[in-house]
C-alpha cells in the first residue's frame, strides 16, 4: 500500500507527461504497438552482442593473421558487493 503522496513524485508525473505528449504528437496509439516485452528486448541485446562481436572480431583479425596479438583473461571479486568479474584484454 501506497501513501496519496506517491501520485507526487517526479517519475510519475514525468511519465505521465511523456504519455500527454506521445498522445498529443500521435494521437490515440495502441500500446502493444509500442510496447517492447521481455522477449524482444532479450532479441535485441543478443542481436547487439552478434554485432560487436563480429566488429571485434574483424578488428583483432589482421592482428592475429600477423602473430602480433597478445590476449590474456582476468578473473576477479569485488569484496565490497562480493561479486566475481571476468575481464578479457586484447593488446
Amino acid at each position: 500500500m501506497h501513501s496519496f503522496k506517491s501520485v507526487e513524485h517526479t517519475g510519475l508525473t514525468n511519465l505521465a507527461q511523456t504519455c500527454i505528449d506521445i498522445g498529443a504528437r500521435w494521437g490515440k496509439i495502441d500500446i502493444f504497438d509500442i510496447w517492447y516485452g521481455r522477449r524482444s528486448i532479450r532479441d535485441e541485446c543478443y542481436n547487439k552482442f552478434v554485432s560487436h562481436k563480429n566488429k571485434i572480431k574483424e578488428e583483432i583479425k589482421t592482428y592475429a593473421k600477423d602473430r602480433t596479438l597478445s590476449a590474456t583473461v582476468d578473473l576477479w571479486r569485488d569484496d565490497m558487493i562480493a561479486r566475481y568479474y571476468l575481464d578479457f584484454t586484447v593488446l
